[in-house]
């Protein structure tokens, strides 16, 4: 959900709740169906309010009274009406999985997301976060398109004097945010024109309508955001910030760096309706997937917007974009045995739209989604055609950034992680993938600079967070490893960061049995793995870290190209690892097994000649030269 947390004094209405996902259920609030694995049930409405009052506030401590006033409008109840809804709701904890709801004495309840087998702590992350990627900027990767038309006109945000509570403090800071979202939206990636304060024409004419309020509640002020389609009143996201009374400081730059990312998608939607579309109430629907993917919610059901949009509008761009790129992020989500048609149906959309927009660079990215991430080559030579066709595509170069990071090209992925960087300083993604590549290649101080500005801007963002963790993985760097896990929010990464510190706690005991069992369990999480090879390692246990990358590496590559993509299609984020290729695995790369490795994985077929990755570009490590043979026996 967008809104950390809700209103305290305004009772929560279901029909005002977009959907959202909690552990492994996905609830729509609307119909107040609840799905999970296989399986659907239906919560009851008093049920489904306090489930929401605690999603809002999760990883914090939730007040009986507050949950009055949410829930019941602040109605006089009995403990045991409250004491039955929690009951339900930590039965039906049990069934979906994935979080629990704790008992805070004399206080109130919490509830804690916990992390599940086969999300993020998956075997292969960084394909999975790829795909997240695409969600989490939307529209935004359906290229931001520069003013070229003079036949076009950018989208114009009309943003109204904020509101406020009364009294000097809260005025004050109403207008010390509406003046550092002026300037960040300006410096930043907002691309539209700009009426602030908004009179009256302004509004009237306008494609978005920006309102906040900021409030002093108890020990916090509060400030809400909201943004709406002014044609079809549709709500494009509404979030909530909160900072303490005695320091809010930095609530300025968060709502600045938060809504000028989220505006991007909506803006880069206007303009390719306003150039492609036959049908206006296209947009307002991609609008509805827009507000889904930004918030993280469930994959689906932006993905059964866009499947519903490619019937209705056959020859429209946006149409074959959105189901492009919903499949590919949903393909974890999709049914297994759909997996192959949906697939199909995807590729032809991004040939499509491809046909239709050869000029915007990010429609060169869809396919690359669609197709097993061991075709690794064919998909950078794709990226660079969009980015030869429209050099100001905004996502092309940290996609290809991306890839080649996977790949073990380190110093390339860097360079143009910056340059998606310059055009766009506040995006919590690109700000990530800026951070890991300077920690990888030993720049360490630098990207500690630009985490702190960051988590300024993003204080729950629990990505930013976690790449810092893997990079940090990716070097070996078991210190700085132990110092970001107790620098680590209370609400963030609770079931990895447990893992992790048991692992330390194992290696700095040198007590070789813990950690042989730790990393050896089936619910070791990937990044937990990842330290685990470092650490084993350091202990001289060789043939346990061995065991281990045989699980961090497993199988992508089949006997034949069908057999590589049903490989795929069953594990979508299996393919190359930087692992393979970072500073923590210098001594695999000394053993037997690691050709091995790289050719399961697919990094082999990446490897060749003019691909080769850092360590065979800059140290030449002595497999380097088994890998050019290898391919020049292949030409």
């Amino acid at each position: 959900m967008d809104r950390p947390a809700a209103w305290r004094e305004v009772a929560i209405d279901l029909e005002g709740e977009r959907p959202f996902r909690i552990g492994g259920a996905s609830i729509d609030p609307i119909s107040r169906d609840a799905r999970y694995r296989e399986t659907s049930e239906r919560l009851q409405p008093q049920t489904l309010k306090v489930l929401i009052a605690l999603v809002h506030r999760k990883g914090e401590a939730v007040t009986r009274s507050e949950l009055i006033d949410a829930c019941w409008g602040g109605r006089i109840v009995g403990e045991d009406v409250i004491n039955r809804s929690i009951s339900i709701l930590r039965d039906f904890a049990g069934r979906a999985g994935g979080f629990t709801i704790e008992t805070i004495p004399k206080s109130g309840y919490r509830l804690v997301e916990r992390d599940l087998a086969g999300t993020r702590t998956g075997r292969y992350v960084w394909w999975a976060l790829l795909l997240v990627l695409a969600a989490a900027i939307g529209a935004a990767v359906w290229s931001i398109v520069s003013w070229r038309s003079s036949d076009i006109e950018p989208p114009l945000v009309a943003m109204k004097p904020f509101t406020s509570s009364e009294d000097p403090a809260s005025s004050n800071l109403a207008a010390a945010v509406a003046e550092t979202l002026s300037h960040m939206m300006v410096a930043g990636s907002f691309h539209g024109d700009l009426a602030w304060p908004a009179t009256e024409k302004d509004l009237e004419r306008a494609d978005l309508i920006l309102t906040g309020d900021i409030r002093r509640t108890g020990g916090v002020f509060a400030a809400m955001m909201q943004l709406r389609d002014r044609r079809t009143g549709t709500l494009l996201f509404s979030q909530r910030f909160e900072s303490p009374v005695d320091d809010p400081s930095a609530l300025p730059e968060q709502v600045g760096a938060q809504v000028t990312s989220n505006l991007t998608g909506a803006l880069a939607l206007m303009v390719l309706d306003r150039r492609y579309s036959a049908d206006p109430d296209l947009a307002a629907d991609q609008l509805k997937a827009i507000a889904i993917t930004v918030a993280g919610e469930d994959p689906l059901g932006g993905y059964e917007i866009s499947r519903r949009n490619i019937e209705k509008y056959p020859n429209s761009l946006l149409a074959q974009l959105g189901l492009a790129f919903d499949t590919a992020f949903a393909l974890n989500s999709i049914p297994e045995q759909e997996r192959p048609a949906a697939v199909l149906r995807a590729r032809s959309a991004a040939d499509e739209a491809r046909r239709i927009g050869p000029d915007f660079g990010d429609s060169y990215a869809p396919r690359c989604f669609l197709h097993p991430p061991t075709l690794a080559r064919d998909c950078e030579d794709r990226l660079r055609a969009g980015m030869k066709a429209d050099p100001d595509a905004p996502f092309v170069p940290f996609f290809l950034s991306s890839l080649l990071f996977n790949a073990g090209r380190f110093e390339e992925s860097s360079q143009l992680a910056r340059i998606g960087l310059t055009g766009d300083p506040f995006h919590p993604h690109k700000l990530r993938r800026v951070i890991k590549t300077l920690i990888v290649l030993g720049e360490k101080e630098e990207a500690e600079r630009l985490f702190a500005k960051a988590i300024r801007w993003w204080p729950n963002h629990e990505d930013l967070h976690w790449d810092r963790l893997n990079a940090y993985a990716l070097t070996g760097d078991l210190d700085s490893v132990e110092v970001v896990i107790g620098q680590l929010p209370p609400s963030l990464l609770g079931g990895a960061r447990a893992e992790i510190t048991s692992m330390l706690l194992a290696f700095r005991a040198g007590d070789r049995m813990r950690l042989r069992s730790l990393c050896l369990s089936p619910d070791t999480g990937y990044l937990t793995l990842s330290l685990c090879l470092t650490a084993l390692h350091r202990l001289d246990d060789r043939d346990t870290a061995l065991e281990v990358a045989g699980r961090l590496f497993p199988r992508a590559v089949g006997a034949t190209a069908s057999e590589t993509e049903a490989n795929w299609l069953r594990h979508p984020y299996y393919g190359i690892s930087p692992m393979l290729s970072a500073p923590a695995s210098a001594w695999l790369r000394s053993q037997p097994q690691f050709l091995y490795y790289a050719e399961r994985t697919g990094a082999e077929l990446y490897w060749r000649d003019d691909r080769l990755p850092d360590f065979c570009r800059d140290r030449t490590e002595p497999v380097c030269a088994v890998l050019v043979r290898r391919a020049r026996s292949r030409r």
